[in-house]
């Protein structure tokens, strides 16, 4: 009898945890999930660099912090970088080699991912093209070999990518290759920029794919409406919104030169498409004074990027 009493444990000693001690158990489990899950870490300017860029192509910090909400969602790992596999799960995009190719021109560092500088610029280039643009777009992310013409082979792998290769063989792709292959042979076996425009011009179809890809993006980043009310805004006022109008090229240079070491090159030099960007963003900022930033301006801003 005694020893049923004792294995009985009156007092509750080993019955474990109690239904209340479990419930936060629980609770504290599921917050960290959700946190781990959902959380989107402040955007901190800390590359000055990434700011003057910004600045100079005069987007706001909400609408900075607006693209780095996205960019958290999609870098599920929170590491700063987009891979290809989260790019492409948060897009819900098959990988297919045209898609492949859009993401490693935003990816001009070739690390097989995207930092934020880079998403940010490529994304509203991307989803601010019009149909000129978009010809452009295509153009550059199929000159191969970037001498400024696309060859029959460079226009033979296009087709094929954008239409698979069972396409090419019948149906549209068939007509757009044989269409496009004459339309070369009558310009001396290849296209230049502009000769590739004017055959897009009443072959649309062949951009299909391009266009998919720019839809896409539009509606999982800040959605169809801002880009509509932004493509409106820069219709009402040309001149104001030029600011916002990349040429893909331009976009290119831009980028490999801050990731390459050459942003004070880029920054400074006569003819680039954003001369003058430092002069600019220190005299925005207060920085700059008589055409020359003193030590005491450098070092407020040394400061500021801390």
């Amino acid at each position: 009898m005694p020893e049923e009493e004792t294995s009985k444990d009156p007092l509750g000693v080993g019955r474990g945890k109690s239904y209340y001690d479990k419930l936060v158990e629980y609770s504290l489990a599921a917050k960290e999930h959700m946190q781990n899950a959902y959380y989107i870490p402040p955007y901190v300017p800390t590359n000055m660099h990434w700011e003057m860029t910004f600045s100079a192509l005069g987007w706001d910090r909400e609408t900075i912090e607006k693209f780095w909400v996205v960019f958290c969602r999609i870098n599920k790992s929170l590491s700063g970088e987009i891979t290809i596999l989260e790019f492409l799960n948060y897009f819900n995009m098959d990988r297919a080699p045209y898609v492949e190719k859009c993401f490693s021109y935003f990816d001009t560092t070739g690390g097989d991912d995207i930092d934020f500088l880079e998403f940010m610029v490529s994304v509203w280039n991307i989803c601010t093209l019009n149909v000129e643009t978009l010809t452009n777009f295509t153009f550059d992310i199929y000159d191969i070999d970037s001498d400024g013409e696309l060859s029959f082979p460079e226009i033979e792998r296009m087709v094929q990518e954008f239409f698979g290769k069972e396409g090419i063989e019948s149906g549209l792709g068939k007509e757009c290759l044989r269409d496009v292959t004459h339309f070369a042979e009558e310009r001396g076996g290849v296209l230049n920029l502009t000769s590739f425009t004017v055959f897009t011009m009443n072959h649309s179809m062949l951009l299909f794919p391009i266009f998919q890809i720019q839809r896409i993006i539009q509606t999982k980043v800040m959605g169809l409406r801002y880009w509509e009310e932004l493509e409106r805004s820069r219709t009402e006022n040309p001149i104001v919104s030029q600011q916002h109008v990349f040429d893909p090229r331009h976009v290119q240079i831009l980028l490999r030169s801050y990731q390459t070491g050459g942003a004070a090159a880029i920054l400074t030099h006569t003819g680039d498409p954003n001369k003058g960007l430092r002069e600019w963003f220190e005299e925005q900022n207060g920085l700059k004074s008589n055409g020359s930033c003193t030590s005491t301006c450098q070092s407020s801003s040394q400061q500021f990027w801390v």
